[in-house]
């Protein structure tokens, strides 16, 4: 159906333009008809798209435009990947090492913002790690110094028990016949 016959069967409506791609002298025209309902004429325009948007001329523009979107995801990469993901692989990699055993101190790069306030919060606590790993080594050092105190010596009197008796006569007969001493 045409433009202008279709436009005809609603003209009380308000105007509406209608848009459609024709031939004309074998080239393509955009066309725009509306209906003027004050005058009962329909306006009609034809747009040689060569000459409103001419190829040669939109080449440069793409060209440009593709460029600087090629620069613009480049720049947002490096700036992603300076702030965001160097930062984290160098957390998860101290992550690792904390959780391996590796209590030295991690040198993580410095962050600002969310990043910064998350590394210094677990540089802290690596650290508390280490220190509450060290306080406890000391104290199972001293429990077990204790504890081998209490298993030759007798806790009330002092005395060496018969364990630490044992240990005491074994250490003299093998330092005695070596060394040319005599027991008893």
């Amino acid at each position: 159906m045409p433009l202008a016959s279709r436009q005809r069967e609603a003209p009380d409506q308000s105007p509406k333009v209608r848009t459609e791609f024709v031939t004309v002298e074998g080239k393509r025209h955009l066309a725009g008809v509306a209906f003027l309902p004050a005058l009962g004429w329909f306006e009609v325009t034809l747009l040689d798209l060569e000459v409103l948007m001419p190829l040669d001329g939109f080449t440069p523009v793409a060209v440009v435009f593709v460029l600087t979107l090629l620069v613009t995801l480049l720049v947002f990469h490096l700036a992603l990947r300076r702030q965001l993901l160097v930062p984290i692989a160098a957390l998860e990699a101290a992550m690792q090492r904390v959780k391996q055993g590796d209590m030295s101190p991690s040198h993580l790069p410095r962050g600002r913002g969310e990043m910064g306030r998350l590394m210094r919060h677990f540089h802290s606590m690596a650290e508390a790690i280490q220190r509450h790993t060290r306080d406890l080594e000391e104290r199972v050092r001293e429990r077990t110094a204790e504890l081998e105190a209490v298993a030759i010596r007798d806790v009330l009197t002092g005395l060496m028990n018969r364990r630490g008796m044992q240990q005491w006569l074994e250490e003299q007969i093998l330092r005695g016949p070596g060394r040319g001493a005599t027991s008893g």
